[in-house]
């Protein structure tokens, strides 16, 4: 500043801007990928960012794209970080899901509900739970998608209600060393003196009510050993001993909403039944009187079946209790089955299912409803496909004709070749010209006639002349001499110099020939 003097004054202020404004971040969308693989590489767009600065911001991320995701620790969390000169930072996520092939949504039971993993009954695990009173039908409460097909049948009829069965069925066998014989007086003693040894200890008094049946007497089942017959054709008596086997039998208590008490109830009688009688022959108090004779049973030979439950038609034991086989199902004698494809059932309790309308079919088993019969889905025609199959074929028939033709021409030249010089061994073996072997009877010698090519006219003969014909006999007479092979006109002086075994060339090339004819 100056004043009116002109004197002048000075100061500085600086001024700093101090930026605080983080950078803008947005991240994409969650990626949610369907595939069989156990991996997948995921790809996605990179973020948005902008700073007040004007200048990009400083990106990083803790995975990136075109990174392997897998799905057994799907889904996972992507995370960005922006930060901008001044060091503001910012983040965003976003997640990557990879999920195998959906399978088609489960139904909910209609008396029970249906857990699945993130409710997505498309893929789950699911897993059902039925209400009090009721049992799942069959198979594992827990359902796994496995590509595009659930591991168990879950339907809206999958929880059914339960009921006690009419019956509870067990069985107590023994053994009494001794005679026995199948006959009926013998039998009706034995068995007399049995009911009697229960009634001794307690078991069958008349003050106690018998609703197992442990105290009829009618209901013994015998069996004896291997029996023999005497000379006059009577059975005699066996040592194997008497095998007896009692049924016991409770009618179960049907009343009242607890069917699964009941049951429970029940199986405790017939324990107690079983666990009285098996006291008595441990102790050796089971004894039986009959034909003055005294049969103990022995302990070692006790035995007891396992509890079995009787169902009413349609039904079947699931858990000890019954319950009705439910619409989309038929009872085929042992277990409730779920209608196969193209069959439906919409009634409880049936022995069979009913076939879908003609040209229709379900797309899952189990149906309950002809609803559920559908049209399927028509095939695009293929018309390309059987031209190109047709023209290939043929194509590839023609190209097999070719090299079998090629393969039969070959077979053919090299049979030739080697037909060829067993031909001229057996010429040789057939007209071998012994004139000319040396040395000769008359101690004379000539040269080796290998690979001398010779034409005998009066013979029609060309060729070597190891393979010509025979002189005839007055020439084979006359002693070699040089008179007589006057006539021969040689192509050399020493015609055999320079020239190959046929057996190693038969071609004749490079060969001196010398050409023979006949004197006349």
């Amino acid at each position: 500043a100056t004043d009116q003097w002109g004197n002048m004054v000075k100061c500085r202020i600086e001024i700093t801007i101090q930026d605080v404004t983080a950078p803008e971040l947005v991240c994409p969308a969650d990626v949610v990928i369907e595939t069989s693989e156990e991996a997948a590489t995921v790809r996605w767009d990179a973020p948005t960012t902008s700073d007040n600065s004007g200048k990009p911001p400083m990106l990083t991320s803790s995975r990136t794209s075109g990174s392997r995701f897998y799905r057994e620790d799907s889904p996972h969390t992507v995370t960005y970080n922006a930060r901008d000169e001044a060091g503001n930072p910012s983040t965003c996520s976003f997640t990557v899901a990879v999920q195998g092939p959906s399978c088609p949504e489960l139904e909910v039971p209609r008396y029970g509900r249906l857990d699945c993993k993130e409710g997505d009954r498309k893929r789950g695990p699911c897993t059902v739970v039925c209400n009090r009173g009721y049992q799942l039908l069959s198979g594992p409460a827990t359902s796994y998608c496995l590509g595009s097909v659930w591991s168990s049948i879950i339907t809206t009829y999958s929880c059914v209600r339960a009921s006690a069965p009419r019956r509870q069925r067990r069985s107590v066998n023994m053994r009494f060393p001794g005679y026995c014989s199948n006959d009926e007086s013998f039998q009706t003693g034995f068995r007399n003196g049995l009911y009697q040894s229960f009634q001794t200890n307690g078991l069958c008094s008349d003050s106690q009510t018998d609703n197992v049946g442990l105290c009829n007497r009618g209901n013994y089942n015998m069996n004896c050993g291997l029996e023999k017959r005497s000379l006059f054709g009577r059975l005699k008596r066996s040592d194997h001993g008497v095998s007896v086997e009692i049924p016991l039998e409770l009618q179960t208590d049907q009343s009242g909403d607890d069917p699964e008490g009941n049951v429970e109830e029940g199986d405790k009688v017939l324990d107690k039944t079983v666990q009285q009688v098996e006291d008595l022959v441990d102790s050796g108090q089971l004894t039986v009187q009959t034909d003055g004779e005294t049969y103990t049973s022995e302990g070692a030979t006790f035995t007891a079946s396992a509890i079995t439950y009787e169902c009413d038609q349609g039904m079947v034991v699931v858990n000890k209790v019954c319950v009705t086989c439910p619409a989309g199902t038929y009872h085929d004698g042992d277990q409730c089955t779920y209608c196969t494809q193209s069959f439906y059932q919409p009634s409880e309790g049936q022995l069979s299912c009913s076939t879908c309308p003609e040209g229709t079919i379900t797309h899952l088993p189990g149906a309950h409803s002809k609803e559920q019969c559908v049209v399927p889905p028509k095939k695009e025609p293929q018309t390309g496909l059987p031209i190109a199959i047709i023209a290939g074929a043929g194509a590839g028939a023609a190209l097999l004709i070719v090299i079998i033709i090629l393969i039969v021409c070959c077979a053919r030249r090299a049979s030739k070749k080697q037909e060829m010089p067993k031909q001229n061994r057996h010429m040789r073996q057939d007209f071998g010209n012994r004139v000319y072997e040396a040395p000769n009877d008359l101690g004379t010698s000539v040269p080796p006639q290998e690979n001398v090519y010779a034409e005998i006219p009066e013979y029609g003969f060309k060729g070597d002349i190891v393979a010509a014909p025979p002189l005839p006999a007055e020439r084979k007479s006359i002693p070699p001499s040089e008179d007589a092979y006057q006539g021969l006109q040689k192509t050399q002086d020493n015609p055999y110099q320079g020239l190959q075994h046929p057996a190693r060339d038969n071609t004749y090339q490079g060969i001196n020939k010398m050409k023979v004819t006949t004197i006349a």
